[in-house]
């Protein structure tokens, strides 16, 4: 049985560093061999490189794209705050609470805007957990994701990582990349959205809220504030039938630490057809339109840091 296991890993070591050093029309072979391995790249990548750890910022948004493309830090700049969006496709609470543990670090008495998307709060969270671990700034959360999620997809991520280190950036920054994360969408919906069916009833990952409970411990450890905050969406029966449901799950986990809430899923003034760039995420317009009002509820609510 040893003997079989060595030779296992023998084998296994020496084909994850075949298909990660050669390549093929520029990409590794073990990205053309299984669409799973992430290439070396993209938004995560340069979202990683571009933290600064011995910049001060003032506020921190974090989640998955919401947070990455509906906080413009120029809207922050003009209030005289650094804002740094540290979003990511699709992010869970799971990974949320690695990255801002183990990279994205706020700063005492900052302000930490947990975006709170239903939609991520549902499935396995794999495709996140890929998508970091090939372009994360360090190993040690790399191989966190791994640790946290035993499974063969995630450690075989891992595996791409290691043996692609000093492999070139095989995909370029996400096009609209700005500056501190924020990678904003220009387009307009050319229809408006429409109900996508029935929602039934939904099954919401326990585990996503287990580490929305152990960040917000985290984050008061931390003395930093913290606001929950749902990003606007296309008012839509189905998405607002959808977020109804999400409530019912999240509201006793809101209701234990008392954390103030801003929830813009359906509560806003903005167009579908003017603000939104697609079925789920602002244009600009609709961002530098929301990031006004925020800013103005934060204020109200005494949650903007002060110099």
């Amino acid at each position: 049985m040893i003997l079989g296991f060595t030779l296992m890993s023998i084998f296994y070591i020496g084909l994850s560093w075949l298909i990660n050093h050669v390549r093929v029309s520029d990409k590794r072979v073990a990205c053309w061999v299984n669409p799973q391995f992430q290439r070396k790249g993209g938004q995560e990548y340069r979202l990683m490189r571009d933290w600064n750890p011995n910049a001060k910022y003032d506020v921190l948004a974090v989640g998955s794209s919401h947070a990455y493309r509906g906080y413009d830090p120029r809207e922050f700049e003009k209030r005289n705050l650094n804002l740094f969006a540290a979003g990511s496709g699709f992010q869970n609470t799971l990974a949320t609470y690695i990255l801002s543990k183990d990279i994205f670090k706020p700063a005492k008495n900052s302000l930490v805007i947990i975006d709170l998307f239903d939609q991520t709060f549902v499935g396995d969270g794999v495709g996140c957990y890929t998508r970091v671990i090939e372009n994360a700034g360090s190993d040690k959360a790399a191989f966190e994701f791994v640790w946290r999620k035993p499974d063969i997809r995630t450690l075989n991520a891992f595996s791409c990582r290691m043996f692609s280190k000093h492999a070139p950036v095989e995909v370029g920054d996400e096009p609209g990349y700005l500056i501190n994360g924020y990678c904003p969408k220009q387009d307009t919906m050319k229809t408006i959205a429409s109900d996508l069916g029935k929602v039934g009833d939904i099954k919401f990952n326990n585990q996503f809220l287990h580490y929305l409970d152990k960040l917000v411990m985290k984050l008061k450890q931390d003395d930093v504030k913290i606001v929950f905050v749902s990003h606007p969406q296309p008012k839509t029966n189905y998405n607002e039938n959808y977020h109804l449901q999400f409530l019912n799950y999240i509201n006793p986990l809101i209701n234990k630490y008392g954390i103030r809430y801003l929830d813009y899923n359906s509560v806003h003034s903005l167009n579908n057809s003017e603000h939104f760039a697609d079925a789920n995420h602002l244009n600009q317009a609709g961002v530098s339109m929301w990031n006004q009002q925020l800013l103005i509820d934060l204020e109200k609510l005494n949650l903007l840091p002060i110099h």
